[in-house]
């Protein structure tokens, strides 16, 4: 590439991506690259939104959903091990990588937000909106730090709540509370809850990165 940008990933689950990165890379065949890793992960990301959807009409369908979460975690994780491994870092590399998480995360988003178990599409399409919000604060640390902070919630926290919010929805399903007129269930309220720390996470980051910037300077 012709910058290097430095990721932070602080996730607790981290450690165990890299394991699985040491094990999977040395039996992963030569005609594997990591941009097939890369667009391995928007395809199970949208047969993942598609079977959150169906979930709606049969409960047994989460298990596919969380099953694709689950896979799509792995080459998110593996594409850039993968790169590095081989020594095949690019821009072109970085730049999908980047184009086609926000596509996946849209295909999910939208596959749980036309579900029947979602009362409050608008929430959740705020709670998508929020989300792009958050990855442009990510893009302006690369842009002007080259660095790639995932924060404390990060995207494999993401996922692990989507997995989590599912198994619930699957076994108790069905709307949990109204307030002011808003029906809300599991995944609303795990919106709720989380959403606001992440965000709150993204503004802290937001102002250190200003503060480091240089100041304008007064012309003569």
């Amino acid at each position: 590439m012709a910058r290097s940008v430095t990721k932070i990933d602080p996730s607790f689950l981290t450690p165990l991506a890299r394991i699985l990165a040491a094990w999977a890379i040395p039996r992963m065949p030569a005609w594997i690259t990591p941009n097939q890793v890369t667009v391995s992960g928007l395809l199970v990301n949208l047969i993942g939104g598609i079977a959150f959807y169906l979930a709606g009409q049969n409960r047994g369908w989460f298990w596919l959903a969380i099953t694709c979460l689950i896979l799509n975690w792995v080459a998110d994780n593996l594409d850039g091990e993968l790169a590095r491994a081989r020594k095949q870092t690019s821009e072109q590399g970085f730049f999908l990588d980047i184009v086609l998480d926000q596509i996946g995360v849209m295909l999910v988003t939208l596959g749980i937000a036309f579900s029947s178990y979602a009362y409050d599409f608008p929430f959740l399409m705020l709670c998508q909106l929020s989300y792009q919000l958050m990855s442009f604060v990510t893009l302006m640390h690369i842009i002007m730090r080259q660095r790639f902070p995932l924060g404390r919630l990060s995207p494999a926290e993401g996922r692990l709540g989507l997995i989590i919010l599912a198994l619930l929805t699957y076994m108790w399903p069905g709307p949990l509370s109204i307030i002011a007129g808003h029906t809300l269930g599991w995944f609303e309220w795990g919106m709720i809850v989380t959403i606001p720390l992440a965000i709150l996470e993204r503004i802290i980051g937001a102002v250190r990165l200003y503060q480091e910037l240089t100041p304008p300077v007064a012309s003569n």
